[in-house]
This record gives structure tokens, sequence and C-alpha cells, in this order.
């Protein structure tokens, strides 16, 4: 056995597998800072386990994605973990690995790739992010009667369910909510999770309309990029 799997406390059985060397492939949308924490989990927990990861990214581009995913699968990847750039877009990789007996598991954004081509889907709950951030602002709202938000919202991925889902959760509970008739939807754009877009598009936004008084957004490096 080698000396990483007798550090490890783990079965007999355990070991067996171990010692088999599983190839696991992560293919990411993009490398932001929310990737990169997700990336550097499943790297270290392949590593404890004896198996051996192997990342992609594809920043944000479906054509590359695909690429991507056909790759691992050359390379003989036992299992593959996809965060999906587009929510139809990415099914056809998913469809193409399923297809050949490669187990997929789509992470943190639905993809419409049919049921018997992967093997589980595991998310957060993207709409309950969206009604947090109108909470948050309903509680402003509520403490300060002459209080009006004039919004400029920054969408995250163009084509994502999950970027959709936190929208519509946002909207339900804020722009359609107990306040609505205090909070105006005054301009949103796609930043595509990108700090120089925010921030070219917070500029854009603040000259042509000067009465906004509230961002919201959808990612750490976004936020990064309006508060700049």
């Amino acid at each position: 056995e080698s000396t990483q799997n007798q550090e490890n406390s783990v079965s007999g059985e355990e070991k067996e597998t171990n010692a088999e060397g599983y190839l696991v492939g992560y293919s990411l949308n993009s490398m932001d800072s929310t990737m990169k924490q997700m990336a550097d989990y499943f790297e270290n927990v392949a590593l404890e386990r004896g198996w051996t990861p192997v990342l992609q990214n594809a920043n944000g581009d479906v054509s590359t994605e695909l690429n991507n995913m056909e790759s691992l699968m050359n390379m003989g990847c036992d299992a593959v973990v996809i965060m999906g750039c587009d929510t139809e877009g990415s099914a056809a990789a998913i469809e193409e690995l399923g297809a050949a007996g490669v187990p997929v598991i789509i992470a943190g954004r639905a993809i419409n790739a049919g049921e018997d081509s992967y093997y589980t889907y595991v998310a957060g709950d993207h709409h309950e992010a969206g009604k947090v951030q109108a909470e948050y602002l309903n509680n402003l709202l509520k403490e300060d009667d002459a209080l009006e938000l004039q919004i400029a919202f920054l969408y995250g991925q163009s084509g994502s369910s999950s970027v959709e889902q936190r929208y519509e959760g946002f909207e339900e509970n804020c722009l359609k909510g107990e306040y609505a008739d205090r909070v105006h939807l005054v301009a949103s754009q796609y930043a595509e999770f990108d700090t120089q877009k925010a921030y070219d598009i917070t500029t854009d936004m603040l000259t042509t309309y000067p009465e906004i008084n509230c961002f919201v957004t959808q990612s750490d490096e976004q936020a990064a990029g309006i508060i700049n």
C-alpha cells in the first residue's frame, strides 16, 4: 500500500478502493473566488480519499466546456462533476459523457440534460438566496418610512438557471413584496460574474441614472466592481 493510504484511517474495503486510484474530473464554468473555493475543496477531498483530481475551467464558454468534458472522458475519468456554463448549452456535454457510461454529477445549477444522462444533481436553494437579499432591503424600508429605493440589479451569468432563480426570489419578495410601492427597478444588466464588467456597467448606470441609490448583485466579484 502507498504511504498515503497507510496514513488514512479507513477500512480494508475502502483501502482497496483507494488503491484503484480513481480519476475524478471537475468541470468549472469559471475560476472566480467562489469557484476557486469549491475547486480547492474538491481537490483536497479527492486527495484525502486517494483519488486523482483533474480540474478544467471553461471560462464561461460552452464550446470550451464541451471540449473540457470530452478531454475528461478521454483521460478515462471514473466520474465527473460539472458546474455548468449554461442551463441549455451545457446539456450536450453531460449527455455525451452519460452515453459513454461516465457518471456525471451536476453541481450548483440545474442543466436541462436527460435524466438518464447524469447520476445526480446537487445544489443550494438559489430562490431562497434571492429572498434573503429581498428581506435585507425590506428591513431597511420597514425602519425608514421615507426611504424609497431606486435599484440597479446586476445579474451574474446569462443563461444560468441559478441566476434566474435568485432574481425570482428577489423579485417576488422585494420588487413585488410588502414595500413594492417604494421599490423601483431602474436598470438591470448581466455582468457575467466579472469584476471589471460590473465596474463598467456601474459607471454607465450611475451616469445614465443618477437617481440610483441601491445596487443588488449576485457575487462577490461583481460587488467588488460596484464598490470600486
